[in-house]
């Protein structure tokens, strides 16, 4: 996951944004490439390396949206471990998805960029910020947590959905909710690794981000 800088999901005020020149063509086409890629590395993480924590990252993207790493220092590790729980029962698939009868390669991702004027770009960008919030706000407009269509949902914003592979198993429920093989594989083992941390840091990579002494 990379660092978004958030902007406006009305399209409204990213016109206004646009109109003004506060987001010129250059900054149109980087906050596409960047939310595209963020959501590319949380649909292309593979097993246990899929965790419930991209999300608070991935909506950083919305302007008003509470930073990630302050948000998830603020959970006890209980609540951590539910979100793990939750994230195993409700987002994860049997088997590999099917392999699609035309595969891209990546540098057909984004050539649907090429040649856009700046109007076209800005509806690119509103469809992107658009996906991200309604993926945001499932609990609170659906009123239940998050489930894997949710999450294809979100991936098929992409303009090379349905030519990617893609594999939204989990791990055994003891290998990603216990500590089977911990310290370095499980969803508990992540958070628990975490409580050692020395300093605030990002929760995007494995402890330690500087252990206590």
């Amino acid at each position: 996951m990379i660092k978004l800088k958030g902007l406006p999901y009305d399209p409204k005020e990213l016109k206004k944004k646009a109109d003004k020149h506060i987001l010129g063509r250059t900054e149109i086409v980087a906050a596409i490439r960047s939310r595209r890629k963020a959501i590319r590395a949380i649909r292309d993480s593979i097993g246990d390396n899929r965790c419930w924590a991209d999300d608070p990252y991935l909506n950083e993207a919305l302007e008003g949206s509470p930073k990630a790493t302050k948000l998830i220092e603020g959970m006890t590790q209980k609540e951590r471990q539910d979100a793990c729980e939750n994230f195993w029962k409700f987002r994860k698939a049997a088997e590999p998805d099917p392999k699609p009868r035309t595969l891209w390669t990546k540098d057909r991702w984004d050539k649907d960029l090429t040649g856009l004027m700046n109007g076209g770009l800005l509806k690119k960008l509103i469809e992107l910020q658009e996906a991200i919030a309604r993926h945001r706000d499932v609990p609170k407009r659906l009123k239940r947590m998050h489930k894997l269509k949710d999450d294809r949902d979100l991936f098929a914003i992409l303009p090379e959905h349905g030519h990617v592979q893609t594999d939204f198993r989990l791990p055994p429920r003891e290998e990603f909710l216990g500590l089977k093989l911990a310290p370095n594989a499980g969803c508990v083992a992540f958070w628990e690794g975490h409580e050692e941390d020395e300093a605030p840091c990002s929760f995007l990579g494995w402890a330690p981000c500087g252990r206590r002494s």
